[in-house]
């Protein structure tokens, strides 16, 4: 089996992604009796692309938004970090998958899994798919089935899934390949079912513009350095995508404009940066005093997501740093006659 748990669909649940056509699996290969492609297995994990030399061992670590154990153990504690969790800007990710999904069950992909996500084992069975090889022996211990795939070519049936998700992953996908992702989502995902994504985008807000000023240090500290955010759209660009390919919006919101976590600061700017300009100088050394103990980033980090909270809703779209975006998939007939309405 190649599964890690037990999964009912197993090995027929793949596809090759080349013709779509079922694969065998033969000692160490899978294998497509309709165009004669063979795909390696290491590990138990079927592997659909070549080693990606730059995201190979980036993104290893399994997050799980678990409390942590020993809160657990003092039910003040316990309040105090339920509290911190509802309010912190570095907690805007759980609070939204949270809320996006709340009971319900089904049959989720997670594309750019990295190590995997514990949270979305409670909502079903997970399949991950990532470039690095490193990321998906690590999600292969928490996921039913892992596999190294290109997320624009899908190693899977048409209308597989009852929710696809991703969590900063389209900054990653280059231009030329936005469409061909949105369109393998729409692809694998069941009528009915949800797509949920925190999406990283380009921005017009002031930190963005200043940054870009120096190009090569944009490029450096915003986009290579971060881990390859090399596709950074505009918000209304991003959602502009989803809607063409005939998803019916359920929520399209901006997240992180002026608001950042703390230590984001530090890392965007903590550099070549501060040469350039004397407010970000000191908005570093302000942001690295914050975040000096434990207590007083966990405070800096809840008020600004309490200002974030208040204020944001009053910036343009395009001041967003990123989206929290949530789709449902219905025929594109229902979408073009409830956007004429």
């Amino acid at each position: 089996m190649i599964m890690n748990k037990s999964l009912t669909r197993t090995i027929n649940l793949l596809r090759c992604p080349d013709c779509k056509g079922i694969l065998f699996k033969d000692d160490s290969l899978l294998f497509c009796k309709s165009c004669v492609r063979k795909y390696a297995l290491k590990n138990g994990i079927p592997i659909f692309v070549d080693v990606d030399d730059f995201y190979e061992g980036r993104f290893t670590k399994t997050i799980t938004w678990e409390t942590p154990s020993r809160i657990r153990k003092l039910p003040f504690a316990q309040l105090i970090w339920s509290a911190y969790c509802s309010i912190a800007i570095d907690r805007r990710k759980q609070k939204f998958f949270t809320s996006m999904f709340n009971d319900s069950r089904g049959l989720v992909l997670d594309l750019g899994c990295g190590g995997g996500n514990l949270f979305f084992t409670k909502v079903g069975p997970v399949v991950g798919v990532d470039l690095s090889l490193c990321s998906l022996e690590k999600a292969n211990k928490v996921y039913d089935l892992v596999v190294q795939a290109d997320v624009t070519c899908l190693p899977f049936p048409d209308e597989t899934f009852d929710y696809v998700v991703s969590s900063d992953l389209y900054g990653h996908i280059p231009f030329e390949s936005k469409e061909a992702f949105v369109s393998e989502i729409w692809r694998v995902l069941k009528f009915g079912g949800k797509t949920v994504h925190v999406a990283e985008t380009d921005s017009e807000n002031i930190f963005f513009r200043f940054a870009k000023k120096y190009p090569e240090l944009f490029y450096r500290h915003f986009q290579e350095e971060i881990g390859g955010h090399f596709g950074l759209e505009m918000p209304t660009t991003v959602i502009q995508r989803f809607r063409k390919a005939g998803f019916k919006p359920i929520v399209e919101e901006k997240i992180y404009g002026p608001f950042w976590q703390i230590d984001e600061y530090i890392f965007r700017f903590d550099n070549e940066y501060k040469k350039h300009s004397k407010a970000i100088n000191a908005l570093v050394l302000f942001a690295k005093t914050l975040s000096a103990t434990l207590p007083t980033r966990a405070l800096a980090n809840c008020l600004i997501g309490m200002a974030s909270s208040l204020i944001e809703p009053l910036f343009p779209l395009n001041n967003g740093q990123g989206l929290l975006l949530c789709y449902e998939k219905v025929k594109r007939e229902r979408v073009q006659d409830e956007n004429a309405s």
